[in-house]
């Protein structure tokens, strides 16, 4: 299996609207938590650290033995503070994943990157990253329990090849408008769909744990069902 490497997007200190978990101590701690659970899922994994509110992790990071196992690279630079005031989180996201792509060394080496959002971690990562084929794997939010059509995706964890990032959703984020209740999750649909690709969907369901800065609350993922993974693989014929 090729090394695929894991793009942590981080905002320290944020400024965004509708963000409840706010006080950047708890966030900077949940975020190295969460490092440390990668570094349990997956030792030598290349993980790339990006944080758009000038946080610096670098120190934090080497005075921690627990990620020694962990090859991290860390990146931090200002989001435009006007532009996520008025539009949310979404818009500081598609900042820092831009920045990183121009930045980081260890994607510049990589035609396919992860992404997952800081706070999270995916307990069978090796595994969804095994079942990337090509373009994107990403979960969908489906209009009911057995539809094939959605409205929107679940943006703390995919798997993307760099071309296809970068030529159908840099500019996604531009779109987003949190006022408005039209997040990321609703713009990568709206120009995944308008890609005009199938097999989308994550192969195996992505087992993702951690704390929401939206809610502040920890939220964690259960394996499938029969019948789920069934439902799966023929929604994956159409999305």
């Amino acid at each position: 299996m090729k090394k695929i490497p894991v793009l942590i997007t981080s905002v320290a200190q944020p400024n965004a609207p509708f963000v409840e978990l706010s006080d950047p101590a708890k966030r900077i701690d949940s975020t190295i938590e969460s490092l440390k659970k990668w570094a349990s899922i997956s030792p030598g994994l290349d993980i790339v650290i990006c944080d758009g509110s000038g946080y610096d992790f670098q120190k934090l990071i080497s005075a921690t033995p627990l990620l020694k196992p962990l090859n991290i690279e860390v990146l931090h630079f200002y989001n435009d503070a006007e532009m996520v005031t008025t539009r949310g989180k979404g818009y500081g996201e598609g900042e820092i994943i831009t920045y990183a792509l121009n930045h980081s060394d260890l994607l510049s080496k990589s035609d396919t990157f992860s992404k997952c959002t800081a706070k999270y971690w995916v307990n069978n990562f090796q595994e969804c990253a095994a079942s990337h084929q090509k373009n994107i794997s990403i979960e969908k939010y489906y209009d009911s329990r057995y539809s094939l059509s959605y409205q929107a995706c679940d943006t703390r964890f995919y798997v993307v090849d760099k071309d296809f990032y970068l030529n159908k959703l840099l500019d996604s984020h531009k779109a987003t408008n949190d006022f408005q209740s039209y997040f990321l999750e609703h713009a990568f649909a709206k120009d995944i769909i308008l890609s005009k690709i199938t097999g989308t969907t994550f192969k195996i369901k992505p087992l993702i744990d951690g704390i929401s800065g939206s809610t502040g609350n920890f939220s964690t993922s259960r394996p499938e069902s029969i019948r789920k993974k069934i439902l799966r693989q023929v929604r994956r014929r159409f999305s």
